[in-house]
């Protein structure tokens, strides 16, 4: 029985260390999350006043790190910490990959840029 447990308690350990990992690499850009709100309210008065990830990022101060998924895991843009950071219990090991790619907030940052420079242009 004992052997068994050993990879499981192996897998955890890893499991922490990811999430620990990714907490680290969140809090480092911290000046690249202050940055978010002021964007997302600039791309959300382009879109008319929509409701989901750009209100919560300039209204609560939070980026949700799926935009599918508001209330999951997300961001607190003045600290760079995870808000909710026990539903990372809850994500499968397959799953830090697309987490590492959510978490640039360069790429956030890029993406709202875009998007305010395609709403300019039709407006």
């Amino acid at each position: 029985m004992e052997n068994i447990q050993m990879p499981e308690r192996k897998i955890e350990k890893f499991k922490h260390e990811a999430i620990e990992a990714l907490q680290d690499y969140c809090r480092s850009q911290v000046d690249l999350w202050r940055q978010v709100p002021k964007l997302s309210r600039e791309a959300d008065k382009l879109k008319g006043w929509t409701s989901g990830r750009y209100q919560m990022a300039y209204i609560l101060g939070y980026w949700p790190i799926f935009a599918t998924d508001i209330y999951g895991l997300r961001v607190e843009l003045q600290t760079g910490e995870f808000d909710r950071i026990q539903l990372f219990e809850e994500i499968e090991l397959g799953q830090l990959d697309s987490i590492v790619d959510a978490l640039d907030a360069n790429g956030v940052i890029n993406l709202l840029k875009s998007e305010i420079g395609s709403l300019s242009a039709t407006a």
